[in-house]
């Protein structure tokens, strides 16, 4: 924080004793008009551009002031262009709003009706180049500007602009406040001192025996923070620069909490009230990381080359992480396998997905409208919207619609079409039974996260080693399978039938025409009012061209022939 006060500081001062000579070079190769000369300044004859351009010169010099603008019809930051330009090194005024920041200050807002001092700052928004970056009046720093070597010397009553605007009262308290030799905001912080922020000093804690890498000492400050944070209140947040090695303290975490467990398995058995008391929270048998898509095989990749096996201070041995990552092909994961991960990795997708489809199980069915919500709606819904005991409030029956307007809303549904019958299911081998039952211990035999086609190879050759004996009970399943079967396809062909036979004659009567329109001619559509015909807009065409005389009804237009004498007096 030091520092960057430091370079703040030593920017404004670049800022208010900036280059002279190089904007005067830009100012005349732009060929921009310099400011108009007030009527009570003295004869203009020395322009800036006559200095001797040294360093020191430069350095001495200011090249802003705040003066009446041309361009903005307004007071602003102006350049100085010849000798006799005012030297403003800030400005003074009243907040006219409560928007304004102090920048370079606390970084509150400024209260609208205080005082509050602008100082230059370059910015290519302003006409002149520079803006006003606003502080509080006790906030400024007055450092550079007390600097001896600076020339013009700073004087409160000549450099700041708007001091002669205000009363008695704020008058005195800026030139007070200016005037001060202690000033709090032009105290210099030196970060290497002792006593600098202590209260953000956080105790080292070194990481467990089975982390592969060192900790940095900032990253063991924050991992005991997280350690601390874990164990006495409800977690935490760690927002940190990317690279400073975030992943790297939340694997040493987990794999913390893996030596403690490791120690209470090997101690005497204790019961979980017992292991609250002793670490302050339940050590957890896993650890779920939720992370975006792309960023999950980056923590599976990281916690294994982090969290690797080896021996706590008493030699006992701590195995390596079980990393599963609950993603992709989910069916393949079951709850064990689940249960004995150290770390799950998942997505935020498919968490949210998960937690959805739980949230639904949990809903059952209105017995009324048949809708599925959860069951402290359900009793709010029965009470007040449906059922033949609801009664609404007199708020809801404000809200409540005509009889009418449902029964007009309801019946400009659509009609659904009727779905063909499903087909049966085909019948059952022998073999296919015998999978189904000795599934699990083909399992049994295979190691852990075996492919299911190794399964089912393990299956067909125990089924070939099988006698005709011990295939009989899974032949005789087979058989009434089939027989089941044949009836299903027997009731699909008669659904079938019938379903065509309705389909055939819903089509009939979509292509047959509604009876009371046969042999009528439908009316036109209604013309809406202020638009006219086409017919209308051909006759005023045709009229004000002055041809209104060849007009022709439309009943004697097309192939009739030759236009009959007197049509178009009559049209």
């Amino acid at each position: 924080i030091s520092a960057v006060l430091v370079a703040n500081r030593a920017f404004w001062h670049a800022l208010v004793q900036g280059e002279t000579s190089r904007a005067r070079t830009t100012a005349r190769a732009s060929g921009a008009p310099t400011a108009a000369p007030k009527a009570t300044a003295a004869p203009r004859s020395r322009p800036l551009s006559q200095d001797k351009e040294t360093a020191s010169s430069i350095m001495a010099s200011n090249e802003y002031y705040y003066g009446y603008c041309r361009s903005c019809e307004k007071p602003c930051w102006r350049r100085r262009a010849v000798q006799e330009d005012p030297v403003h090194y800030a400005i003074v005024e009243t907040a006219r709003s409560g928007q304004s920041c102090c920048t370079r200050g606390c970084g509150e807002l400024i209260a609208k009706g205080s005082l509050r001092i602008g100082i230059p700052l370059k910015d290519s928004r302003g006409c002149g180049g520079a803006i006003s970056a606003w502080t509080h009046v006790e906030c400024t720093m007055l450092t550079q500007l007390r600097d001896p070597s600076l020339k013009p010397k700073f004087d409160v009553e000549r450099h700041v602009y708007g001091l002669d605007a205000l009363d008695g009262a704020s008058r005195a308290s800026v030139v007070a406040e200016f005037s001060k030799e202690d000033r709090e905001a032009d105290k210099t912080l030196d970060p290497e001192d002792e006593a600098f922020l202590p209260q953000r000093a956080l105790p080292r804690v070194a990481p467990p025996p089975n982390i592969a890498l060192p900790l940095l000492p900032y990253q063991e400050e924050g991992f005991g923070w997280m350690l601390r944070r874990e164990r006495e209140s409800n977690g935490g947040i760690l927002a940190d620069e990317m690279g400073m090695g975030k992943t790297l303290q939340c694997v040493s975490l987990m794999a913390h909490d893996a030596c403690e467990r490791a120690k209470t398995k090997a101690s005497l058995p204790i019961t979980l009230a017992q292991d609250e008391e002793a670490y302050g929270y339940a050590l957890p048998d896993s650890t779920l990381v939720v992370a975006p898509s792309s960023a999950l095989w980056q923590w599976k990749d990281e916690i294994e080359k982090f969290w690797v096996s080896s021996k706590d201070e008493k030699g006992r041995p701590l195995e390596a992480p079980t990393v599963e990552v609950y993603y992709g092909n989910r069916k393949r994961v079951t709850p064990e396998r689940l249960q004995k991960a150290d770390v799950v990795l998942t997505s935020y997708p498919v968490l949210e997905y998960e937690y959805r489809r739980e949230h639904a199980r949990c809903k059952v069915k209105c017995p009324c409208c048949a809708k599925l919500m959860l069951p402290r709606k359900l009793r709010q819904h029965l009470k007040y919207m449906c059922g033949p005991y609801a009664r609404r409030t007199a708020g809801q029956q404000k809200t409540e619609r005509a009889a009418g307007d449902r029964a007009a809303a309801s019946s400009t549904k659509k009609k659904k079409k009727k779905r063909s019958p499903a087909k049966p299911k085909p019948a059952k081998t022998a073999l296919s039974f015998y999978k189904a039952a000795t599934r699990d211990e083909a399992k049994a035999e295979l190691p852990d996260g075996a492919p299911n086609k190794d399964i089912a190879a393990l299956q067909t050759k125990q089924w070939k080693a099988l006698d005709a004996a011990a295939r009989r009970p899974y032949v005789s399943l087979a058989e009434t399978d089939k027989a089941r079967h044949a009836r299903d396809v027997k009731t699909y062909e008669a659904l079938l039938k019938e379903f065509e036979a309705q389909a055939s004659d819903a089509d009939d009567e979509a292509a047959a025409p509604p009876p009371a329109t046969q042999g009528t001619q439908l009316a036109p559509p209604p013309r809406r009012a202020g638009v006219p015909t086409p017919r209308a807009i051909y006759q005023e065409l045709m009229a004000s061209a002055g041809r209104a005389d060849e007009i022709i009804p439309q009943f004697q237009r097309g192939r009739a022939g030759p236009v009959p004498p007197g049509v178009a007096e009559a049209g």
